[in-house]
C-alpha cells in the first residue's frame, strides 16, 4: 500500500480535531495562534459529548450527530461571543483575558511560524514512517490490540460513549464498563477503506505531529508574547524531544492516552490566557468575561479528561503550580490591603475542598486500581532525573545535551527575575527602563513553569525509582514514568526557547551584534539576536536529531515489523499475508476463537471478522472463555466444551503453531487454543505457522 492512503484519513482526522474547536473558539471571540493551538481539545469534548448523548439516546455513531452537535455549539459560542464583545463596547475597555490582542501574531509573522512547524512535523513523522513500514501496518503491542478491536466495536455496534463503547471486549462486565473513547470515537468515521490499522496509523502522525506542536506553539505565544520569535523557535525545538509522541505512540502503544497528553498544551494555553491582564482591560470578574472563560476553560479541561482519565492528572500536574502561585498572589493582596480574615477564611475552606476533592478520587474504584498497579522499577534516583534533562533513552550517547543547557539557561533567567536580578533580559531593541521593568514582570509571572517543571522531573524519577511512601503519587500514572515524562516538553520546551533567546543575546552582545546601547539589558528581541537564537536550535537539531530519528524509527520498527517485535510478536509476515486475506475466506458472520496473544485477536482489527477473544488481558473472562482456553483441543471428547462453542456460536478456529522459541508472543494461559483438535475441523487456509480451521461439528 502507498504511503498516499494514509493522507485522505489523517486529512479528516486533522480537520476533525482542528476545525470544530477553532471555530467555536473564534465565535466566541477569541482569536490567533491562541484559537488554533486550544482547537483540538475542544473539539475532543465536543466529540465526547456528542458520543456519550448519542449513546444515551440510542443514535447510531456517525457524522451526522457530530454536525448537529456542532451546529448548536456554534450558535451557543456565536451568542457568547457577541456578549462579551458587548460588554467590552460597554465599558469603554480593551479586550482582556482570552481576548488579549497580544496573542496574535501579525501577517508577516505567520510564515515563519507555518514553515517552522512543518519542518517539526517532517523530523517527528518522516522517522515514525520509517519505522512503521507499512501505512497499514499493524502496531503489535499488548495495549495496540485492545484499541484496534475497540474501533471495530464502535464501528459494529455504532456505540461510541465512554460508558460502553468498549462492552464486546470485556467479557462478563461489558455492561458495567467505562473506558475513554473518544479517540476510538473519531478514527472509526475515518475513510480507510475499511483499515483500522490505517485509521489508527493516521492517528498516530496527525497527534504527534500536528496537534502537539501546535499546542506547544500556542503556549508559548501565551508565556512568552513579548518575544515572538520565541514562537518559531519552540516548534522547531518540539522535534528534538523523543519522551513524546515516540516512545508514547510505540513502545507503550496507548492511542488515547497519547490524545490527552497532546491536548495538554493547548487546554494550559486557554488556562493561562484566560487570566491575561492588559492596561484598561476587561476586568477578570466581568460578567461575561467571567462566564465566557469559565466554559471555554472546563470545555478544554473536559476534553482532555475524555480523551483519557490520566490525561486530567497531567494537565493537573502542570497547572497546578499555576493556581497555587494565582491564589498566593491573590492572598497575599488581600492581606496587604487588611482583609486578613478573608484570607483565612478563604484558605480554611479552600483546604477542605481540596482534601474532599482528593478523598473522592483517590477513593474512586478505577483510580484505586492505577494506584495499586504493580510496577517493578529499581532506578537510580540521579541517573533518571540525568537521563530526564538530556531526554533520554532516544537521545544519543550525549543526550539533547544543547536543550538542556538550553533550559537550565531558562529557569536561570525566570528565577533571577523572581528575586529581581536579571543580568540578561530578553526586551526589544529601544526598550525604555518601563518596558524592561514589564518584561521583567513577565519573566517573573512564569516562575511557575519552573515549578512544573521540576514536579514532572520528580515525578518520573519516584516513577522509575525503587519503591517508596512517595512513589504511591506516581500511581496516577500507572507508576509509568514514560507517561509522566511525556508532558515534559510542555514546560521544558517553552523554558528552552526562552534560553536560546537569552543565550542568542549573549553571543550577540559578545560579537558586537548590536545596534545600541541598553546598560544591563541584552536586546533578545533585536533581529541579531533572533538569528544568534536561531542558531543554537539549529545547532540543537543537528546535535540530536542524528541520533533521536534512527531512535524513533528503531522504536517504532520493534513496535510495528513483523518478525522482528521487540518482547515477542504477535504476528509474523506470513501471518500478516493470512491476515491480509481472510476477509474473502470467512464469511462475514464468522466467529473466530484463538489464542489472542499469538496473532488471533488481531483477526477482528484487520480482517474485520469477529472474535471470541478480542484482548490479551485475562481479568475480566466469561465463564465459556475460561473453558475454551483452557480445553478448547477437546471439541470432540468434553460434551462441556461443545456446549460453549454452539452457545457462542463460534465457527471457525485459529491455531499459530509457533513458539516462544521462535520470537513467538504465546498465552501459556490458554493451552487448549495451541493446537487444533484432532477431529471435528477442516483447513479453510493457512500460511507458515498459522492455520484457519471450520469447525465441523457442535454447530447450531
Amino acid at each position: 500500500m502507498s504511503w498516499a492512503a494514509v493522507l485522505v484519513p489523517a486529512g479528516v482526522l486533522a480537520a476533525l480535531l482542528v476545525v470544530p474547536g477553532w471555530t467555536l473558539l473564534r465565535c466566541a471571540g477569541v482569536r490567533g495562534l491562541l484559537a488554533v493551538g486550544g482547537a483540538a481539545p475542544v473539539s475532543v469534548a465536543l466529540v465526547g459529548v456528542t458520543a456519550f448523548l448519542a449513546g444515551m439516546l440510542g443514535v447510531p455513531w456517525g457524522w451526522a450527530p457530530i454536525g448537529a452537535a456542532l451546529f448548536v455549539a456554534v450558535l451557543v459560542a456565536w451568542i457568547l461571543g457577541r456578549w462579551v464583545a458587548r460588554e467590552e463596547r460597554s465599558r469603554g475597555l480593551r479586550p482582556a483575558g482570552l481576548w488579549a490582542r497580544r496573542f496574535e501574531l501579525g501577517g508577516a509573522r505567520w510564515p515563519w511560524v507555518v514553515a517552522s512547524l512543518a519542518v517539526a512535523a517532517l523530523l517527528l513523522c518522516v522517522p515514525v514512517v520509517l519505522g512503521m513500514g507499512a501505512p497499514d501496518a499493524v502496531l503489535q503491542q499488548w495495549d495496540a490490540v485492545f484499541h484496534l478491536n475497540g474501533v471495530r466495536a464502535v464501528q459494529e455496534t455504532g456505540l461510541a460513549s465512554n460508558r460502553g463503547a468498549m462492552r464486546p471486549l470485556y467479557g462478563e462486565i461489558g455492561p458495567k464498563v467505562y473506558y475513554p473513547a473518544v479517540w476510538h470515537a473519531m478514527v472509526a468515521l475515518l475513510p480507510a477503506g475499511g483499515s483500522v490499522t490505517l485509521a489508527a496509523n493516521a492517528s498516530t502522525f496527525v497527534l504527534g505531529g500536528l496537534v502537539w506542536p501546535l499546542g506547544i506553539a500556542a503556549l508559548v505565544r501565551v508565556l512568552l508574547w513579548r518575544w515572538w520569535t520565541a514562537t518559531p523557535l519552540a516548534l522547531l525545538l518540539v522535534a528534538t524531544f523523543g519522551a513524546f509522541p515516540a516512545v508514547v505512540l510505540s513502545t507503550l502503544a496507548q492511542w488515547p492516552y497519547a490524545l490527552a497528553v497532546a491536548l495538554v498544551p493547548g487546554a494550559t494555553a486557554l488556562a493561562v490566557a484566560s487570566r491575561a491582564r492588559v492596561d484598561r482591560g476587561v476586568p477578570a470578574t466581568a460578567p461575561a468575561r467571567l462566564v465566557v472563560t469559565v466554559l471555554v476553560v472546563l470545555t478544554a479541561a473536559g476534553g482532555v479528561g475524555l480523551a483519557h482519565g490520566s490525561g486530567i492528572f497531567s494537565l493537573g500536574l502542570l497547572l497546578g503550580p499555576y493556581v497555587l502561585a494565582a491564589l498566593t498572589h491573590a492572598a497575599s493582596r488581600r492581606w496587604a490591603a487588611g482583609q486578613r480574615g478573608r484570607v483565612v477564611v478563604s484558605a480554611v475552606v479552600g483546604g477542605v475542598a481540596l482534601v474532599g476533592g482528593l478523598v473522592v478520587v483517590l477513593t474512586n474504584p478505577t483510580v484505586q486500581n492505577m494506584l495499586s498497579f504493580p510496577r517493578a522499577t529499581k532506578a537510580f534516583y540521579p541517573a533518571t532525573i540525568g537521563g530526564v534533562l538530556i531526554d533520554q533513552p532516544l537521545s544519543g550517547p550525549v543526550g539533547d545535551l544543547v536543550v538542556a543547557v538550553a533550559t537550565i539557561a531558562g529557569i536561570v533567567v525566570v528565577l533571577r527575575a523572581r528575586i529581581g536580578a536579571v543580568p540578561w533580559l530578553p526586551v526589544r531593541p529601544g526598550s525604555g527602563a518601563a518596558q524592561v521593568e514589564r518584561a521583567r514582570a513577565d519573566l517573573q509571572g512564569i516562575t511557575w513553569v519552573v515549578g512544573a517543571w521540576a514536579l514532572v522531573v520528580v515525578l518520573t524519577a519516584l516513577a522509575a525509582g525503587p519503591p517508596m511512601p512517595l512513589r504511591v503519587l506516581t500511581g496516577l500514572w500507572y507508576s509509568q514514568p514514560a507517561r509522566i515524562q511525556a508532558v515534559l516538553p510542555v514546560v521544558a520546551v517553552p523554558l528552552a526557547a526562552l534560553g536560546c533567546l537569552v543565550l542568542g543575546g549573549v553571543i550577540a552582545r559578545r560579537l558586537g551584534w548590536r545596534d545600541g546601547t541598553v546598560p544591563a539589558v541584552v536586546r533578545a528581541g533585536g533581529a541579531t539576536t533572533s538569528r544568534a537564537a536561531a542558531s543554537i536550535v539549529v545547532l540543537a537539531l543537528v546535535t540530536s536529531v542524528p541520533w533521536t530519528a534512527p531512535a524513533t524509527a528503531g522504536r517504532f520498527a520493534e513496535a510495528y515489523e513483523p518478525g522482528a517485535t521487540r518482547w515477542g510478536h504477535m504476528l509474523s509476515p506470513d501471518e500478516v499475508r493470512l491476515l491480509g486475506r481472510l476477509d474473502r475466506v470467512l464469511p462475514p458472520d464468522a466467529l473466530v476463537v484463538g489464542d489472542p496473544a499469538n496473532g488471533a485477536a488481531l483477526v477482528w482489527a484487520v480482517a474485520d471478522r469477529r472474535v471470541f477473544l478480542p484482548q490479551l488481558s485475562v481479568s475480566n473472562l466469561t465463564a465459556d472463555q475460561r473453558l475454551l482456553r483452557a480445553s478448547f483441543s477437546d471439541l470432540v471428547t468434553d460434551p462441556a466444551v461443545c456446549d460453549a462453542v454452539r452457545r457462542n456460536g463460534i465457527t471457525h478456529l485459529y491455531v499459530d503453531t509457533a513458539t516462544p522459541a521462535d520470537g513467538a508472543k504465546v498465552d501459556a494461559g490458554a493451552p487448549g487454543l495451541h493446537r487444533a483438535p484432532t477431529e471435528g475441523v477442516e483447513v479453510v487456509d493457512s500460511e507458515g505457522t498459522a492455520t484457519v480451521y471450520r469447525l465441523t461439528v457442535c454447530q447450531p
